[in-house]
């Protein structure tokens, strides 16, 4: 299995014990830990961290001072879901999906209304040219919200194989290339 595809199975099955914990306090404690780390860079609070980095290939673990590919992937899509979750029960209205790109789910929003997917292409076009991870995670905030607010969901672990790909050589262009097909693409179900 390629770091892609771990990263994505990593996140996966972190949501779906969190989702198993049901409502209760554990659970509540945990997306407001993760959800304290939205906006910081991994290894900023290292009690967060623990959560992150446990049950991870050892070979995913920054050698240096810089957080690794992979942490960046499972971090920034473990905070962006519990920033997603929040006002959610996780039992009855889980944020995540198990289908789709975040392409997809930003086209959820677009269908039928104009403004929204104007303003959507806007972020699309920022997160393309974002220079670093943090600027990336500004605007994958921005749109996480408006998912929110909309209600749709997302799937996190293709999401956080997306961001592992989004930092190789020519990996913004593929994930920029695959959101972009998959917001604007028309079926008979669609509008233009």
């Amino acid at each position: 299995m390629n770091n892609g595809k771990l990263v994505q199975w990593v996140v996966s099955e972190k949501i779906q014990r969190i989702q198993k914990m049901g409502s209760g306090s554990y659970s509540s404690g945990i997306l407001a830990k993760l959800r304290r780390g939205v906006g910081k860079e991994p290894g900023e609070d290292p009690e967060l961290m623990g959560y992150v980095v446990s049950h991870i290939p050892e070979d995913f673990l920054s050698k240096g001072s810089a957080p690794s590919r992979e942490e960046w992937a499972i971090y920034l899509s473990l905070t962006l879901f519990a920033l997603h979750q929040q006002g959610h029960d996780i039992t009855i209205h889980c944020m995540n999906s198990d289908e789709g790109s975040f392409g997809s789910s930003l086209r959820q929003i677009a269908i039928g209304d104009a403004n929204a997917k104007e303003r959507i292409a806007k972020r699309l076009k920022a997160f393309g040219v974002s220079h670093d991870m943090n600027e990336a995670g500004y605007y994958l905030r921005q749109m996480i919200q408006l998912l929110r607010s909309a209600g749709v969901r997302v799937n996190y672990g293709e999401l956080a194989k997306d961001l592992y790909v989004f930092q190789c050589t020519d990996g913004k262009q593929k994930v920029f290339l695959k959101w972009g097909q998959d917001f604007y693409k028309t079926s008979d179900k669609t509008e233009d």
